[in-house]
């Protein structure tokens, strides 16, 4: 049976992906680390990776996934982070000024559903973020200086109201994400 990498995500408007387009113009003549800067139009906010997963299987998370209930909430973001550390960062991502409670509780309740449904739980803490860059060689940044000057961006925040399965297909090219199913979340606050 056929595998597909997939994994669960909020989907961005086009506003803060315009937006990120700027903020990663700027970035780009601050960071002299050799990076790999994510595409904006590829950056979500992942709630929780699958990997690959038999394609007879989509339909039962599907279901699963379906019937959950959690209510729609306002996202804004700003500023930024690496991931592990400053001292070798590997990711340089954006933060949420707010809705990151919610996102964290989302993620959370699909994880749940997805451990009862047989999928093990996610060994790593969530942490939602906005992927800018992937740090392949070092050229000696001031991390924490570049993370300062991240506290003057800035996206609008905006209502969610709804999240997405994908697929992912690594290419030579870069990543592409294919939208499988939308799910949306309740109108009630």
């Amino acid at each position: 049976m056929k595998k597909i990498r997939t994994f669960f995500a909020l989907p961005l408007p086009r506003s803060w992906k315009e937006g990120l387009f700027e903020i990663q113009s700027e970035l780009k003549g601050k960071v002299r680390s050799k990076a790999a800067w994510v595409n904006p139009h590829n950056v979500h906010i992942t709630l929780r990776f699958l990997g690959n997963v038999a394609q007879d299987e989509l339909e039962g998370i599907c279901n699963g996934v379906h019937r959950l209930d959690f209510p729609e909430f306002e996202m804004g973001a700003s500023g930024g982070g690496c991931f592990p550390s400053l001292v070798r960062p590997r990711v340089l991502w954006m933060g949420l000024s707010t809705g990151g409670r919610e996102v964290a509780g989302l993620a959370s309740l699909l994880s749940t559903e997805l451990e009862a449904l047989g999928y093990p739980k996610d060994r790593k803490n969530f942490h939602a973020h906005l992927t800018l860059a992937r740090i392949k060689n070092q050229g000696g940044d001031d991390w924490k200086k570049i993370l300062r000057s991240m506290k003057e961006y800035s996206l609008p925040e905006y209502r969610v109201n709804h999240f997405s399965l994908y697929k992912s297909e690594l290419k030579p090219s870069g990543a592409v994400y294919t939208e499988l199913k939308r799910f949306n979340l309740s109108g009630a606050e």
